[in-house]
This record gives C-alpha cells, sequence and structure tokens, in this order.
C-alpha cells in the first residue's frame, strides 16, 4: 500500500475514502472483505475534540466519550457501559475487548490520522458510516436497536441528585439560549418542525409562569412540621409529584402528548420514577410504553402507517422520552429541591433548597471548625489536574437520622487530565491498596455471612453461659488517629527489604457464574505470589505488570495522608483529625488502625474472649462477665492510645440476645438468625412478571449461597427461622412490586405456580428433603 500519493493532494473527507479501502485490501486481501463507506451526516467537529493535543489512542477515547455524553447514534459506541458497572475511573468502558476502538487505535490508523489531519479523521468517524458486508465498524446505523443494549437508554436519575443553591442556574429545563429540538435529536436538521414549535410554545409558558413557581411550592410542599429526625425535613414524595405534574399542566401544549390518555401515562410514568431508589435501572424503553402515538400529530404522518414508518416512530418517541425525562423532569426537580439518598440506604428524600441548606450549614459551621482547616497558600482547580498542590475532592453530604455524613468524593481530573489520573490510580494508588491490604493483620471479618462460622468455632471453643458487648466507633472516619497510620504501615513493612519490589500482575479473568447464571470477564490485579487466591478462571495477562518499591509505597501512603483536600468554593481546605471518606486509601488506612485496636482490646482479656469485628462495629464475646464490664468501663470514655470515642447510644451488654450487623445472635445457642430489614426489600421495577420472579429467584439464589442456609454450620432451628425470614422477605419484595408491574403485564397463576415450584426446588437443593413439609407451608401462604 503506497501512502505518499495521499499527502498534500486532498482536501475533503471524501478525497480520503480510497485511502481508507486501500487500507482494508491490504490487511484483508484474498478474505473477500470489503468496505463500504458512506457519508451519512454533516454534524460539526466537536471543538472540544480538536483543540487538546490528544494522542492517537487518546482520541479515540475522548471520541468515545463524547458520542456516548451526547447519545449520538454511533456503531462505535456498540456495547458500551459506565464505568461504575466495571469499576473502573473513565465514564465509559466495554465489557470485553472492543474489536473496532482496537482496530482504530492500530498503527494502520494512526498514520491515516497523521496523513489527513484531526479534523479531518474524526470528520470520517462522526459523519461517515463504515461496514464489511452486514458488520458496522462506526457510524449512523439504520435501526436504533443498539440503544436498547447501551447504558445510554437508561434514565439517568443522577441528574436531578445533590443540585446546590449555586448551581440553580446551569439547571434551567428549558434554557432560552438553547435549540431544543437539537437537545432532543442532537441534529440541526430536525424533520419534526411541529414539534419544534410546540418545544417553543413550551419553553415560552415556562418563562411566562416562572413567577408562580415558588408560591406554588409553598402551597404544595411547605416545610415539614412536628419533626423528630432530619429524615422528617424532607416533602413527601406525593407532594413533590403533585407539584411537578401541576408546573407541567402549566407549561405544556396539549398537542405535545397528543391526547388525554397520553397525558395521563406520562404523569404515571412521573410518578413511578420519582418513586424510585437510587439503585434502580429505569430504561427508557419501558418508561415509553403505553403511550398512543398514533394520537401525537407531530410524531405520525398519518393515522395508518406500514411498518417501517411505526418503527422509526416509536424510536423517534423513545428518543424524545429520555429527552423529555433526563432534561425537562429531572432538571425541574432538581431547580427547587436537594435530591440525596439517605446515608447506607438507596431510598430517595427530597429537601427543598432552604431546608437543605439551612440544616447543611449548620452542620459544615459545626464540621468545618472541629476537623478541617483552610490552606490558602494551596493552588487547586478542578480544571488542571498534575498542577494541582492536592489530590482534591468535591463535598457530598447525606442525611442521617440526627446527623450528616459527611463525604468527599476525590477530583478525576478533566479532559486529558483524565487520563493522568487513571495512570496515577492505576499505577500507583491501586497497586499502595492491594500492597497494603495483603500485609496487613485481618483481625475481622470480611461479610456478616462469615457469622455463622466464627460464632460456631466460639462455641466449640467455650463451656458455660456467654456474655456480649457491642460497639461501633463514633465518627469513625473523622476521628481515626492520624498519627498512628504512617508507624503502623512501616510496622506492616518492617520485615521488608528496602530494595525489594512489590510485583503487581494483571488478569483478565472469567468470573463464577452468579446468581443469575451470568459469568462476567474483568480484570483483576494480583500481587506476585498470591496468584494461588484467585478464584476466578484466568483468561490471558491483562498488559504490563506495575512494579514499585517499599519506598514508593511509603511516599504514595504519605501523599494520599498529607495532600488529601476538600476544594470547595475556591478555598482548599485539610484535615486537622481523621481522614477524608471517599478516598481510594481511606478505608485501608481504617482497617489497619482498628486491626491494631482489635489487638490491643484481645491483650487486655483473657483465652475464652472473641472479638468479632466488620469495619467500625465490634462484638466482644466472653464467658465471664466481669471482663465484660472491664471492657465496658473502658469504652465509656476514649480508649488509651487511640484517642477514638464510641457510641454510647448504640454500645449494649447483653447475656441473652443481641442485634449485630443487621443479625441476631442468641447468646445462649450461639446461633444467629438474619433479620428481615437486612434484606434488600425494595421494590423491583421491571415491565413484566416474568422478569419480577427472575430478580425474586437471583434475590434467593443470592440468600442461599451464604452460611446462614448451611446445614452443617447452623442448628435445625436456627436454619427454619432463617428459612422463614428468607421467604418473608421474597413475599414482602413481591407484594411491593407487584402493583407497577400489573401496570403493564397480566399476572397469570400458573407462571406463578412455576415461579414458587423453583423457589422450593432451589430451597430444597441447599437445606435437603427434610424441610420440605414446612417449606411448601411457607409458601402456600407467600
Amino acid at each position: 500500500m503506497k501512502l505518499d500519493q495521499y499527502v498534500d493532494e486532498n482536501t475533503t473527507s471524501n478525497d480520503f475514502i480510497p485511502l481508507i479501502r486501500d487500507l482494508f485490501e491490504t490487511n484483508w486481501y484474498g478474505t473477500g472483505r470489503d468496505i463500504q463507506l458512506e457519508r451519512v451526516g454533516d454534524r460539526k467537529v466537536p471543538s472540544s475534540l480538536l483543540e487538546p493535543n490528544y494522542s492517537h489512542e487518546e482520541l479515540i477515547d475522548m471520541l468515545v466519550k463524547y458520542l456516548a455524553d451526547n447519545c449520538i447514534e454511533n456503531a462505535l459506541i456498540n456495547g458500551i457501559v459506565t464505568g461504575d458497572d466495571l469499576q473502573i475511573a473513565n465514564s465509559y468502558g466495554f465489557k470485553g475487548r472492543n474489536a473496532v476502538t482496537n482496530l482504530l487505535k492500530s498503527p494502520e490508523f494512526r498514520i491515516v490520522h497523521t496523513i489527513i489531519g484531526t479534523e479531518t479523521f474524526l470528520d470520517l468517524l462522526i459523519n461517515y458510516t463504515a461496514r464489511m458486508e452486514n458488520i458496522y465498524l462506526w457510524g449512523e446505523l439504520n435501526e436504533s436497536s443498539y440503544r436498547k443494549q447501551c447504558r445510554s437508554s437508561l434514565l439517568s436519575i443522577r441528574n436531578m441528585l445533590y443540585s446546590e443553591v449555586w448551581s440553580l442556574q446551569r439547571l434551567d429545563p428549558l434554557p432560552e439560549s438553547a435549540s431544543l429540538i437539537y437537545d432532543v435529536f442532537k441534529t440541526k436538521n430536525s424533520r419534526h418542525p411541529k414539534l419544534e414549535f410546540l418545544l417553543q410554545s413550551m419553553r415560552i409558558n415556562h418563562i411566562n409562569h416562572q413567577p408562580d413557581y415558588p408560591y406554588i411550592l409553598d402551597s404544595i410542599c411547605p416545610e415539614p412540621t412536628n419533626i423528630k429526625s432530619n429524615f422528617d425535613l424532607a416533602v413527601g414524595k406525593p407532594s413533590v409529584i403533585k407539584f411537578v405534574t401541576i408546573i407541567l399542566e402549566k407549561i405544556m401544549p396539549k398537542k405535545l402528548f397528543g391526547s388525554p390518555h397520553n397525558k395521563s401515562v406520562l404523569f404515571k410514568k412521573i410518578a413511578e420514577v420519582l418513586n424510585s431508589h437510587k439503585k434502580d435501572s429505569i430504561y427508557v424503553c419501558n418508561v415509553a410504553k403505553n403511550f398512543r402515538i398514533t394520537d401525537i400529530d407531530w410524531l405520525v404522518p398519518r393515522k395508518k402507517m406500514n411498518k417501517h414508518e411505526f418503527t422509526r416512530a416509536q424510536n423517534t418517541w423513545i428518543q424524545f422520552i429520555w429527552w423529555f425525562f433526563n432534561s425537562v423532569l429531572f432538571k425541574l426537580v432538581a431547580s427547587f429541591f436537594h435530591v440525596t439518598d439517605i446515608s447506607q440506604s438507596f431510598e430517595l428524600l427530597y429537601y427543598r433548597h432552604d431546608t437543605w441548606r439551612r440544616i447543611s450549614k449548620q452542620f459544615k459551621d459545626k464540621y468545618y471548625g472541629q476537623f478541617l482547616q483552610r490552606r490558602p497558600e494551596n493552588l487547586n482547580s478542578y480544571f488542571t489536574y498534575a498542577k494541582n498542590d492536592d489530590f482534591i475532592g468535591s463535598l457530598k453530604l447525606l442525611p442521617k437520622a440526627h446527623d450528616l455524613r459527611f463525604i468527599t468524593m476525590p477530583f478525576k481530573g478533566s479532559g486529558k487530565s483524565v487520563f493522568e489520573y487513571m495512570d496515577r490510580h492505576k499505577n500507583e494508588v491501586k497497586v499502595a491498596n492491594l500492597v497494603l491490604s495483603h500485609k496487613r493483620k485481618k483481625n475481622c471479618i470480611i461479610s456478616v455471612s462469615d457469622l455463622p462460622c466464627e460464632l460456631l468455632k466460639y462455641k466449640n471453643q467455650i463451656t458455660g453461659s456467654v456474655y456480649a458487648l457491642k460497639f461501633d466507633i463514633r465518627q469513625a472516619y473523622d476521628t481515626l488517629p492520624r498519627t498512628m497510620i504512617l508507624p503502623l504501615i512501616s510496622e506492616l513493612l518492617k520485615e521488608t527489604p528496602e530494595t525489594f519490589q512489590f510485583n503487581i500482575e494483571r488478569y483478565f479473568v472469567l468470573s463464577a457464574p452468579t446468581a443469575a447464571g451470568k459469568r462476567k470477564r474483568r480484570k483483576l490485579s494480583v500481587l506476585e505470589g498470591h496468584e494461588s487466591t484467585i478464584s476466578d478462571k484466568i483468561l490471558s495477562h491483562a498488559n504490563s505488570p506495575s512494579v514499585l518499591k517499599k519506598s514508593e509505597i511509603m511516599k504514595i501512603v504519605e501523599q494520599q495522608l498529607e495532600h488529601a483536600a476538600l476544594f470547595s468554593s475556591s478555598e482548599t481546605f485539610h484535615r486537622k483529625r481523621g481522614v477524608f471518606q471517599g478516598f481510594p486509601l481511606s478505608g485501608i488506612f481504617c482497617e489497619i488502625v482498628y486491626d491494631k485496636l482489635t489487638e490491643y482490646l484481645l491483650s487486655l482479656g483473657s483465652g475464652d474472649v472473641k472479638i468479632i469485628r466488620l469495619a467500625d462495629d465490634f462484638l466482644i464475646l466472653s464467658t465471664k462477665r466481669d471482663v465484660i464490664a472491664k471492657y465496658q468501663s473502658l469504652i465509656e470514655n476514649r480508649i488509651p492510645q487511640f484517642n477514638i470515642m464510641v457510641n454510647k447510644q448504640k454500645s449494649f451488654v447483653s447475656e441473652d440476645t443481641v442485634d449485630f450487623l443487621g443479625t441476631t445472635i442468641n447468646l445462649r445457642t450461639l446461633s444467629v438468625t438474619k433479620n428481615l430489614d437486612s434484606y434488600d426489600l425494595t421494590p423491583v421495577r421491571v415491565p413484566s412478571f416474568k422478569a419480577l420472579y427472575s430478580a425474586l429467584v437471583i434475590h434467593l439464589k443470592q440468600a442461599l449461597a451464604s452460611d446462614f442456609f448451611n446445614c452443617e454450620i447452623n442448628d435445625e432451628k436456627t436454619l427454619i427461622q432463617n428459612l422463614e425470614i428468607l421467604i418473608q422477605s421474597l413475599s414482602v419484595r413481591f407484594r411491593k412490586s407487584r402493583k407497577s408491574v400489573a401496570r403493564n403485564d397480566r399476572l397469570e397463576s400458573s407462571r406463578f405456580d412455576q415461579f414458587l415450584l423453583q423457589t422450593e426446588r432451589l430451597i430444597i437443593t441447599k437445606v435437603g428433603t427434610s424441610h420440605l413439609t414446612y417449606i411448601r407451608r411457607l409458601l402456600k401462604h407467600f
């Protein structure tokens, strides 16, 4: 293939099509594969991709992010998911290797990029379709079915979360300066002039009625009275839904949704969405159901449509609904309410902005003075990463019953600096975390599921009555003794030679089947020499290993400890006490200190003392009442050496039963039952009963996998109690979900009976047939 002929001879994207074809002919000559390129759009290449001096590989990644952020139909983002789903730092990623992005990052395409220039190269990827036979490589698809697999088809509840008064200007749902029709379809070539007129009318109505909004808010959503906790200060969801409905009634043209039936469906869908939980996956294709699209004049060319016209109208409707909820509804809600999840829960609360500002200001004034100190000399910004003096983060407050939880979300860079953050996180911070996790003395349990086994071990070691003291650390992250962290880590690495290198190998592994029967391909980092700890099937090495010396580990730890900062209102705040909850190494810092605290507490007792710890929750067991009394006296004040206080309201001494980590422990038999509230009882938001049964079966399989249902660990009475509570949790979840599912599907008794039969089989497989009669009796009252 001769590239010289293309240099300095051509000026437009069309002129470079032969270059691309030559490239494919060179690589797949004789295979019968041929590439077809066709110009299908005329989008302007975004300046945000042109102005930074991205490398070739970075440019491809940023293009993928741009396409996903703007919901642009392009085969290049087929199968894309959010970074949160893959537990990676960047915004988006692919569950497996993506052949097209790998192809575009190949040396051949790097050469093409160099020859034709960045703007022309991006124009080829944005405005052209490229396919080999029936396989689309990039460009717009003929169908919009990819949206059903792409995460962009989810409604982004996060768009209305955590808004503050200072951010309200950018939350206008219908801004005057924006082209609404472009916001809906992401193209200036609109085929819907009627819709454009309706949206303009909606914006005019919005501007005219804006002065009335505060009065409507005060009338429908007054500040709550009879306050007993922070939760009582939130506005009830029915009032929020009523307020939103009244506003939309005032601004929406009648023809926007076409008929009273469609408007009724819309308001029901809005109620469902606003009643959802933070973790719910709300697919736009489900929200778009039950509307009569033939009632909508701007959408359908005529009452009778052929199959192609109907499919196109459906896809257009889904796109419109996605925009309406994500841009109009969520921004409207966020303009009047601070929407937040409850600490350690997924339930959403809606606070009026004036209410939230009052309670958060009271908390912040006290917190800043007690735990933080301002550092005016430190230069930081949310526009840079590498040039910052500190590792900065933004503030997120979550409500608790009588307090707020202070969380700092790390800044992960912007633009090109995202890659700098990712590189440092992967090759430094993550490695340090992994090394410290392997080196620390694990004086704790890994999860609640370990409780039955731990109690059985203790039961086999002792005789006689058992007494218990339960407590947890007050403000665990905020009161962590900072001065102990570095010495304790130095002690952990004391026997490691200064020149020793920690090698971190990375593998692609195939996980064990989940409760849903799926196996996920993921990347796993392992400390060299500990490959035997990998329970998943290793597929291949992921990339080159990371290597860090002991001195480098200590430097990373010191930087993350001393240079972690909150950046708020253009000011930098360092900690006087404790560590920032939310920063990547804060969790391991807590574990190392509490390992030492557990070791100290054990040294004060005798051989019959058992301490069970998970995070900052402690349970001390002993056969001697006076030993428990000694520990109780110790925690009345600050624990010596650690300067740590416990929650006195939550500390508890018992010789009968004790509630710990969502379970009830019988101290006479040392058996443990899981409480109903510890199960996920939130409604399952799915479109059909078949999907609901599948979700409940996954719920069941996940529960049965724990030791609470292990016949070799639990006695028969405890096993039956746990089974009863488990089936009750299934029943509660089914009843909570049934009403919303019934709006889209019909409950068939035959399918319901099949679900109960499957439930019975799964339980019997786990616990044996000896409990069959009792299980059937429980399922009969499901």
